[in-house]
């Protein structure tokens, strides 16, 4: 495998994170009744400015949602104060094991790999694989967050490639937003190219545009480091 030649065994390890098939939970349902609860409200604030969303026509959109079809989910965790950037933690600096979260067969993996590699070879990489689109993707990348601790990693890189919004959607999921801010160390987002944008960017401790602008952002050049000394 392609890992085996930017890191050792010993700098590398895989966790398999437990995968229970979660029932259906009914999602259109679950958009169905925010929208109830929230429709008044939208309807007031469109009354107050009535620009529209440019990607989806809802009144007033954009200036509480950076996704329009997912407006109710927005408002909801915006409340409760899962976006505050002042809640963000601080990346560490130079961390000695960086947990990884993203599908072991998407080339995602790999660009991490290579960029820690080439970067700052002295750290280590815990990776929990994971579904990053479908069902059960959501569900399992929640409880990979919730399974890391401080004496597993440092800093956490929750990322994949790029896709259509449908293939990104479960980065919007409630359940995965929750899971970021209820992890216990600091979590760094690089979700697919650099124009896709999900809730779960904005919920993590640092939003960076790609996989391999998550990995650069998490370590400290080696060169530099050299010069330094």
């Amino acid at each position: 495998y392609y890992f085996k030649q930017v890191m050792t065994k010993k700098m590398l390890q895989f966790v398999d994170v437990k995968q229970e098939t979660p029932e259906k939970r009914g999602t259109d349902k679950r958009k169905d009744d925010f929208n109830e609860i929230y429709k008044d409200y939208i309807k007031n604030k469109a009354t107050e400015q009535s620009s529209r969303c440019s990607q989806c026509g809802v009144p007033f959109c954009q200036i509480h949602c950076p996704l329009g079809n997912n407006i109710p989910d927005w408002l909801k965790l915006t409340a409760e104060g899962l976006f505050d950037p002042g809640k963000r933690r601080t990346i560490p600096e130079r961390p000695g094991r960086i947990g990884i979260i993203t599908s072991k067969h998407g080339a995602a993996l790999q660009d991490m790999f290579a960029t820690l590699a080439r970067r700052f070879p002295l750290t280590e990489a815990l990776v929990l694989p994971v579904m990053v689109q479908g069902e059960h993707a959501a569900s399992q990348i929640a409880d990979a967050l919730n399974t890391l601790s401080p004496r597993q990693c440092d800093v956490v890189l929750l990322a994949r490639g790029g896709g259509s919004l449908e293939d990104l959607w479960a980065f919007n999921e409630e359940i995965v937003v929750r899971a970021i801010r209820r992890c216990k160390v600091p979590v760094v987002s690089g979700v697919g190219h650099e124009t896709d944008t999900t809730l779960a960017d904005f919920a993590a401790d640092l939003r960076c545009a790609t996989p391999t602008a998550a990995a650069e952002a998490v370590t400290p050049d080696t060169e530099g480091l050299t010069d330094f000394i």
